[in-house]
């Protein structure tokens, strides 16, 4: 592994900082220009598919394989969410308007998540790069990550035509309490913040000497998650067809086997195949399983989705924290103990001392 790659150029290029994403997109947007597309964005749609299973839910399932007593990431506390989150499972099919809730927490939690996670591994590529994070530059770079994360928060809670009424052929409850003036005033603010936060980086001469700016990738992999949200919605349908798997779930696949590679070589070796099983499983079996207790398949599968990825949201802000050595051992390896640019107590970038 390179010094400045997690796992290798190539690798990171396609599976982490959005190559693979950007190059199906191009392709959805050059079939849209063919007279007859029908063939190749069925072709794409199957894509899409195979990466919602075989990419998105199983980086869900992956969580399991970081887990370890050995350095607290397996505890009595994750324990007690997963019994927390089980019980609001079983209260779901009592009440019939609790699925339709938690799917729409599940939307509004999903701009955190892969916002915090694309931060965090920002950092880490300006940490491996050696990199300097003042506290400007930090103060940015979360400002930025959050007003982009409040402003699709704002969308989803008003009247704005950006967010969806449908997820999971579910209809979601209908939560415009804010103006729309706010999205609009969030969405402006969001892109002022990009444009700063950009400028913070900016070279000055210190001593005669030029600061380094960060990696090339780690800016297109930020900027390709900032506009994930930020673009226009006749934009946004045809590009989640692919971010979840091809974008954010291999990006997390990349960090799992990355951290793992040398403590669970085997693990590291069969994960995908054992997360993919793991992943019908849960998934599909689970859901299917409830349904014979006539409970309708598809708030069987809402539940079972949502409570699943609560787990995994929860305990990643938990697992990930680079405050662990196991974790700066892992995903630092070339990197001494001495250097210190910033002091973030999770990988996912947030509660900077």
């Amino acid at each position: 592994m390179g010094k400045t790659w997690i796992i290798s150029p190539t690798f990171d290029c396609l599976f982490i900082c959005g190559g693979l994403f950007w190059l199906l997109y191009g392709l959805h947007l050059f079939a849209l220009t063919q007279t007859n597309h029908s063939q190749q964005l069925a072709l794409l749609a199957a894509v899409s598919n195979l990466g919602f299973l075989f990419v998105s839910e199983t980086h869900t399932i992956s969580t399991i394989f970081v887990l370890d007593t050995k350095d607290s990431s397996l505890s009595v506390r994750s324990i007690l969410i997963a019994v927390i989150l089980l019980t609001i499972g079983i209260l779901c099919f009592f009440i019939p308007a609790l699925p339709a809730i938690l799917l729409k927490v599940y939307l509004l939690w999903v701009p955190q998540h892969f916002l915090a996670q694309t931060r965090g591994i920002f950092l880490l590529y300006c940490l491996k790069a050696n990199v300097a994070i003042t506290t400007t530059k930090r103060f940015w770079l979360l400002t930025t990550t959050r007003l982009t994360m409040f402003y699709w928060m704002a969308v989803l809670l008003t009247d704005y035509k950006q967010g969806p009424t449908e997820f999971l052929m579910t209809r979601l409850p209908d939560w415009g309490v804010l103006p729309t003036w706010v999205a609009s005033a969030l969405l402006l603010l969001s892109f002022f913040s990009i444009l700063t936060l950009s400028l913070s980086f900016l070279p000055i001469s210190t001593n005669g000497t030029k600061t380094k700016l960060p990696p090339a990738h780690a800016w297109a992999m930020l900027i390709t998650s900032l506009l994930l949200f930020l673009l226009p919605r006749e934009r946004l349908d045809d590009i989640w067809l692919y971010a979840p798997a091809y974008f954010h779930g291999s990006q997390y696949l990349c960090l799992v086997y990355a951290r793992i590679k040398e403590s669970k070589p085997f693990i590291a070796f069969t994960m995908l195949p054992l997360a993919l099983l793991c992943a019908v499983a849960v998934f599909a079996g689970l859901p299917m399983l409830i349904s014979n207790f006539s409970v309708p398949l598809v708030t069987a599968l809402a539940v079972v989705f949502c409570c699943i990825q609560f787990q995994h949201f929860i305990t990643d802000a938990e697992i990930w924290k680079l405050s662990r050595k196991p974790v700066r051992q892992a995903l630092c390896s070339t990197i001494t103990e001495e250097i210190q640019f910033y002091k973030p107590r999770a990988l996912d970038g947030s509660n900077f001392k």
